[in-house]
């Protein structure tokens, strides 16, 4: 009897966000159906994935290593290549990474004969960051690329040149079930409560959220409305500086920040609209999960976004200035009446498109990665 491939998942650490949901997502349908065995590996330290992983009975590795252009070229190619021999000492037949470092980091772990296959999953499009020497030797041993949306697919088209038969395989992100028993949860939230869940990252765009909401208040004196902002801040730099600017713009009373470990514990507290404001996006986990839980959702108009949203556009995207997302969230408040509807039929969007074909896309390509 043949032993089963090990397929390593790699991430940037094991901590709980939007592409560590996906790992674990990823981990749990090669499992189900049976590809190989699953190991997470997260570049820098233990966190609290590390804990749900075990209970999963899902295997991982953490390699305490930290990653980006913030290191000297020489510190940079030392760290690739420890990287590389921790991987390959894992006897790893398919990488698949999340994130930019992951994605360099496994194709130059499958340079070489004998190496294993390795996915670019493009997550993201992130236009400013540069294209190294270690990028563009890494690219030579990617075998499959694959891309969230179409607008990253189009991107790393044009960052790697790619050739038309090269171009890569749009993989849908994978949802979970957990957030089906709130589709018929109905708050009673007054004030109304928007939620944004997103880290505190450049290209987020609180910021914009706090000017729209200061612009709006202006005219729509007599309704309320309470912002929670929830996300990770590593540094804490970005968060201080939304905190002051809310303080600037006094809105102090009506802004919230918090840490929910999942959507399911905000809508435990209530949520009445999904909000993602954000100059760039891959396919955004948020918006999908506030769809599956049966939320209206308020987002930027980018195209990533649209393909989210799917047939659902009409009065949940905003443009990119404070006066336009103002005059957005007056436009889904003249509408309050059918947010119940508006739900409903986000909820019905992302199913039809993720609850089975996504997961059949993913196990298509691992599996033709793998002969």
């Amino acid at each position: 009897m043949s032993k089963e491939p090990i397929i390593l998942i790699l991430i940037p650490s094991l901590t709980i966000g939007g592409a560590e949901k996906q790992a674990v997502l990823i981990a749990q349908r090669i499992r189900r159906h049976k590809l190989g065995k699953p190991i997470i590996v997260g570049l820098g330290r233990p966190g609290l994935l590390e804990a749900q992983l075990l209970n999963e009975g899902i295997a991982s590795k953490s390699l305490n290593m930290s990653f980006g252009f913030h290191l000297s070229s020489i510190d940079l190619w030392f760290r690739a290549l420890s990287v590389r021999r921790e991987l390959r000492a894992l006897n790893p037949k398919l990488l698949i990474p999340l994130t930019f470092w992951p994605n360099v980091l496994s194709a130059f772990s499958c340079l070489g004969p004998f190496s294993p296959a390795c996915m670019w999953n493009q997550r993201s499009i992130d236009i400013n960051l540069p294209f190294s020497k270690l990028e563009k030797i890494s690219c030579q041993a990617v075998s499959f690329y694959s891309a969230n949306s179409i607008a990253a697919g189009n991107f790393i088209n044009a960052r790697h040149k790619l050739k038309e038969s090269n171009s890569p395989t749009i993989l849908p992100n994978l949802i979970s079930t957990q957030l089906e028993d709130f589709f018929s949860y109905k708050s009673s939230n007054v004030p109304i409560r928007m939620l944004m869940m997103a880290n505190f990252f450049p290209g987020k765009r609180q910021d914009l959220l706090l000017q729209g909401l200061k612009s709006w208040e202006e005219t729509q004196p007599e309704q309320a409305i309470e912002l929670v902002f929830s996300g990770k801040a590593p540094g804490g730099y970005f968060l201080e500086i939304i905190k002051a600017q809310a303080f600037d713009l006094n809105l102090k009373s009506k802004v919230r920040f918090c840490r929910y470990s999942s959507l399911t514990e905000a809508l435990l507290e209530g949520v009445d609209v999904g909000l993602l404001a954000t100059d760039s996006e891959g396919y955004s986990n948020s918006i999908m999960e506030y769809m599956l839980a049966g939320l209206p959702v308020l987002v930027s108009d980018i195209p990533s976004n649209r393909e989210v949203l799917g047939e659902q556009t009409e009065h949940q995207l905003f443009g990119p200035t404070a006066a336009e997302f103002a005059q957005a969230l007056q436009n889904l408040m003249d509408k309050k009446q059918n947010w119940d509807e508006m739900g409903k039929a986000n909820r019905e969007e992302i199913l039809s498109r993720h609850s089975i074909t996504a997961e059949e896309k993913w196990i298509q390509a691992i599996k033709k990665c793998l002969k």
